[in-house]
Formats: structure tokens, sequence, C-alpha cells
């Protein structure tokens, strides 16, 4: 998912969509970053809202 909407993000740029091309990376990030966080906490899909604690990241964060 996260690559067909870098490839979009791509596409917007390409052709001076600039505003698009900025949101849609920022949600790449935002996909890539979640998918990082289950890799190193060896979980199959990102938690509910409210499931996962602040500090878990900021642990994640300063130490991987």
């Amino acid at each position: 998912m996260a690559a067909a909407r870098l490839d979009e993000a791509k596409i917007l740029y390409a052709n001076s969509k600039y505003d698009g091309a900025v949101y849609l990376g920022g949600y790449v990030l935002k996909l890539a970053l979640k998918a990082r966080i289950c890799k190193l906490l060896n979980l199959s899909q990102y938690p509910d809202k409210g499931q996962l604690k602040k500090y878990s990241l900021l642990i994640i964060l300063i130490y991987y």
C-alpha cells in the first residue's frame, strides 16, 4: 500500500501538484513508520488506538 501511494505522490509531483504530493508523502511516511514499529515489536498488525503506549514509541526511537 505504501509503495502504491509513493508512486502516486511521484506522479503528482511530476505534474506540479505539490500539495497533493506532500500530503501523500506524509501518508507514506506514516505507513512506513507503522510497518517498522510492527516489525520491531513482532506484531502482525498495528494496534488499535490507545493500545500502544507513547513511551513504547519513544523507547523504539531511542534504542532501535
